[in-house]
């Protein structure tokens, strides 16, 4: 990403990228001390025991009005993870590289609107996921305790992102929109 751009004009750039023909109604910042502390200590916590794959990206995670509070109040949640269309690379909160991917995911509201979150996600180290899976799985077999740090649809290119550790995970602006 071009890092002479605000942040706001990247998430525009990034949203409108796949999402060319939809009306932006507004960008709005999301601020929450607390998650962004969180979100900041894991990041932290990973670089300080020698991490070198932190891999941070802005991902795109649609929704409902409905939900869109909780998200900005509590952060994702994974026990609400997969309400609207299942887990097929695991139990996690689901992410993608585009926001044409995300906005699968949103419900219109009686305004016609929807609601895609920009979020600065920890991707780290990621394997494949598969439905049944509540963490990601151990980067070695033979040493439960070692696990990689996400899931992916694919892992040489991968549009679809699992997290299962909600301080992984800092929703960054809300997108609303109309298709």
């Amino acid at each position: 990403m071009d890092s002479s751009l605000s942040d706001y004009d990247r998430v525009v750039r990034l949203f409108r990228h796949s999402m060319a023909s939809s009306t932006i109604i507004s960008v709005e910042r999301i601020q929450n001390k607390r998650l962004h502390r969180n979100f900041i200590e894991e990041k932290q916590y990973w670089i300080n025991n020698g991490q070198s794959n932190v891999n941070e990206q802005l991902l795109f995670h649609g929704t409902s009005a409905d939900v869109v509070d909780a998200i900005c109040r509590r952060n994702f949640c994974w026990r609400r993870a997969g309400s609207s269309r299942g887990h097929a690379y695991g139990r996690g909160s689901y992410f993608a590289r585009l926001a044409s991917k995300s906005d699968q995911y949103c419900k219109v509201d009686s305004n016609d609107y929807k609601y895609i979150i920009a979020a600065k996600v920890l991707v780290g180290r990621s394997a494949v996921g598969q439905q049944g899976y509540t963490l990601p799985p151990p980067i070695n077999a033979s040493n439960d305790t070692v696990r990689y740090d996400s899931c992916v649809d694919n892992v040489d290119h991968p549009e679809i992102f699992v997290i299962f550790n909600e301080t992984q995970l800092y929703p960054n602006y809300l997108i609303t929109f109309k298709s």
